[in-house]
């Protein structure tokens, strides 16, 4: 063998210590809350020492591994640092654990939501960065391997490497068996055994094995005499809660609001109390506080919800329809067939094609909640000698990320519930809204319970 100059020699160390990094690395980065971005700390992987101490022992064995085995690797090492991602990136974000089974069913939904709302250019960019950052990260993977592998190629360096990866797997495996259920580890979990629980739940799944009973759930109450025949109306303003009374910024901004509700509903005759509930979910998959209410079960993830869907329950929705309600769900943001409305028994469901609104589009979700309590208001409400409703309505536009005061006012200034209904929004008003803080929401809802406070005060007739 030739022997090597001291530059190459000095660029051979570099190669391997940047593919040593590179390898480990990819596979114990954390999050950078609260973007989507990673960082590396310098923490220890359990697998990249596994890896490694394989690598050696082949080395050792049969000598330098051929090229399709390092490719194999790759694909391997690529699948497990994309699943990383989407692990430490789940739970920082969304506060929950992905879940690839019941988290996958809303893929297609979303694909059609940035179908309708994106430009061709985003829609293009976005199929180049899934095409592309899987290439990327076999691409880097695959060269850091083929400079580790070129190391080893000396005795000394593999007996070193092996030794320190047989320290490394050591340590972890103290840590494991002394550390405190609640501490935080300093070598992070394998991915590996994130593949493995999930392939476990699948399996469950299929089998029937996902849990335990659901219960019966509270019984609901027989005597609704208390309301006097008076409506019913749930809307879930999706997005805020606890933290607009806990965070001082968010509080005093929605303070002039909240005491502007109060004056009108007490000039209209009616009470308004506060309470808190605990939401089993955060960050996302706000479906599941909607069925923990409605049917007084606490559903906390999607394999629960399936379950409870699949069998015959009765709900808030079906014991006010028993006692004469008729019971409707307005859902905004709904342009798909929605088979949980078979589910809770609804008399009506408005979607989007229903609420026929035919204004400027409001971001993601095209209609503004302004609009759509205005046609609950016309479509149910604002009908003569009618049962009394129950409405469900989720909210959509607080979604929108908040803005500062002034696009606030604009919002709420020109945001007639009336003129949107009628398509007389200005097109300009759609970027506005697609920051309306939920300020712009309150106003709606003031206006909706002060217009019609008499009418929802009232007892409505039999149907």
């Amino acid at each position: 063998m030739t022997p090597l100059s001291n530059h190459e020699t000095r660029s051979s160390w570099l190669g391997f210590v940047a593919g040593l990094v590179v390898l480990d690395a990819s596979l114990s980065f954390s999050s950078l809350w609260p973007t989507p971005g990673i960082r590396w700390t310098g923490q220890l992987s359990v697998e990249c020492a596994v890896l490694l101490a394989g690598l050696a022992l082949a080395w050792h064995l049969r000598g330098r591994p051929a090229a399709w085995v390092l490719r194999l690797l790759a694909v391997v090492w690529t699948v497990l640092a994309l699943g990383r991602y989407a692990a430490v990136t789940s739970t920082a974000l969304f506060g929950r654990d992905i879940n690839l089974y019941w988290d996958s069913r809303h893929f297609s939904a979303v694909g059609a939501m940035l179908a309708r709302v994106a430009s061709p250019l985003e829609l293009a960019g976005v199929a180049l960065a899934i095409v592309g950052v899987p290439l990327a990260v076999y691409a880097l993977l695959r060269w850091a391997l083929g400079r580790v592998s070129q190391a080893l190629a000396r005795d000394t360096t593999r007996r070193a490497l092996a030794g320190a990866c047989l320290v490394v797997v050591a340590l972890f495996t103290a840590e494991r068996l002394t550390m405190q259920p609640d501490a935080t580890p300093i070598i992070p979990s394998p991915i590996s055994s994130t593949y493995l629980r999930q392939a476990g739940m699948v399996a469950d799944i299929l089998v029937g094995r996902d849990g335990q009973s659901l219960g019966e759930g509270p019984a609901t109450p027989t005597d609704l005499s208390a309301l006097g025949g008076a409506d019913v109306l749930v809307v879930f303003v999706e997005s805020y809660g606890a933290v607009t009374y806990d965070r001082p910024a968010f509080a005093q901004a929605l303070e002039s609001r909240r005491v502007l509700f109060e004056e009108q509903t007490h000039a209209s005759g009616l009470d308004v109390v506060s309470g808190f509930v605990v939401s089993p979910t955060f960050g996302g998959s706000s479906w599941l506080a909607h069925v923990s209410f409605l049917t007084g079960i606490e559903v906390k993830d999607e394999s629960t919800n399936v379950r409870l869907m699949a069998q015959k329950r009765r709900t808030l929705v079906t014991a006010l329809g028993g006692h004469g309600y008729r019971t409707v769900a307005v859902m905004p943001g709904l342009q798909e067939y929605w088979p949980e409305g078979a589910f809770y028994g609804f008399d009506r469901i408005y979607d989007t094609q229903q609420l026929a609104y035919t204004g400027p589009s409001f971001g993601w979700w095209p209609i503004p909640d302004q609009f759509a309590l205005a046609q609950l208001d016309h479509l149910e409400l604002a009908r003569k000698d009618r049962a009394p409703v129950f409405a469900f309505l989720p909210t959509t536009s607080t979604h929108a990320v908040q803005p500062d005061a002034a696009v606030s006012g604009v919002v709420g200034a020109h945001a007639d519930a009336a003129a949107v209904r009628r398509g007389r929004v200005p097109e300009s008003m759609g970027r506005a809204a697609r920051l309306a803080q939920s300020g712009a929401e309150l106003r709606a809802l003031d206006r909706l319970r002060a217009g019609d406070a008499r009418r929802l005060r009232r007892p409505a007739a039999n149907a």
